[in-house]
């Protein structure tokens, strides 16, 4: 952090576990983080793979965006002003059915960087998205819709930033071997991406028409150089996009206008309720995804 990144000491601080005195000590005295910049804290700090199997006490790193606030009363939990950057999970112990926990014959240190969050503090900017990995897929997609990024309301924001990131999400997916031909199983992610991801955002952000392939072009672009499959799989990815958001985006009218119809209507018998007659009433003509429609009034576009 300090040495590669050159991010300066007084911008860091940490957390233990509340019990973890061995990182304590490891922080305070053998790196010499001030005590006041070390931070115990309880289940948040502590990982486990699920209710049973591996776990341990956790340390993590974090990002101070504000440090002249001074180091009285720091909060970690505080996200205006910290990050966490970087995890070390110390995989210690075994816990049992029965809730016991026992050492790990092998024990091991689990760690892990965020990239797009040490992106977001190198190159200085307010979140994920406008790291240069991702910003000029927001840029592209917000001047198809005619918009200024950052002149629009937080609801658009954050509409564009589900249009880039899922676009991102696909082109990487599909080259990897995905398809969307799939009604389940590997497949059904790229539908599903496609579905929740752009179809009714970019039409609802005003844009018109089919765009999806030319942000994929950015990602490409934008990835070539660490994945060199993109370029080698490019135009299977634009064809699988581009027939992707034709069979989603096209019914996609006809199923909203069924979906808006339901809700204006009786209410289902169960709050949150579909009822199945009407989930195909609204699929089968239209070829409107069943995992798509709006979840509730609120979200009807």
């Amino acid at each position: 952090m300090t040495g590669v990144f050159g991010i300066p000491p007084e911008r860091l601080a940490v957390s233990v576990y509340l019990t973890d005195d061995e990182a304590y000590d490891i922080w305070r005295n053998a790196i010499g983080v001030p005590a006041a910049r070390i931070c115990r804290m309880g289940d948040d700090n502590f990982w486990a793979a699920g209710p049973t199997g591996p776990c341990g006490p956790c340390s993590e790193i974090y990002y101070d965006f504000d440090p002249e606030q001074g180091d009285d009363a720091i909060d970690l939990e505080d996200d205006t002003r910290f990050l966490e950057i970087y995890n070390l999970v110390f995989m210690e112990l075994n816990r049992d059915g029965a809730g016991t926990l026992t050492p790990l014959a092998k024990q091991n240190i689990d760690t892990g960087m965020g990239l797009e969050r040490m992106a977001q503090v190198l190159q200085g900017v307010p979140n994920n998205y406008e790291t240069d990995g991702l910003w000029p897929l927001l840029q592209q997609t917000a001047a198809l819709a005619g918009r200024d990024y950052h002149g629009s309301e937080v609801k658009i924001q954050r509409s564009l930033k589900t249009v880039g990131d899922h676009i991102r999400a696909v082109t990487h997916l599909v080259a990897d071997g995905r398809d969307g031909g799939q009604c389940w199983g590997r497949g059904y992610g790229v539908a599903a991406v496609v579905a929740g991801g752009w179809c009714a955002t970019g039409g609802w952000v005003g844009i018109e028409g089919p765009f999806a392939a030319a942000v994929a072009q950015t990602a490409i672009a934008l990835g070539a150089k660490a994945y060199p499959n993109l370029r080698e799989r490019e135009s299977v990815i634009l064809a699988e996009i581009e027939r992707e958001e034709t069979r989603f985006c096209r019914p996609w009218s006809g199923g909203k206008n069924c979906w808006r119809k339901f809700w204006i209507g009786p209410p289902p018998s169960k709050p949150g309720a579909s009822p199945g007659p009407m989930c195909l009433r609204c699929t089968t003509p239209t070829g409107f995804r069943g995992n798509s429609p709006p979840k509730s009034p609120k979200s009807r576009g």
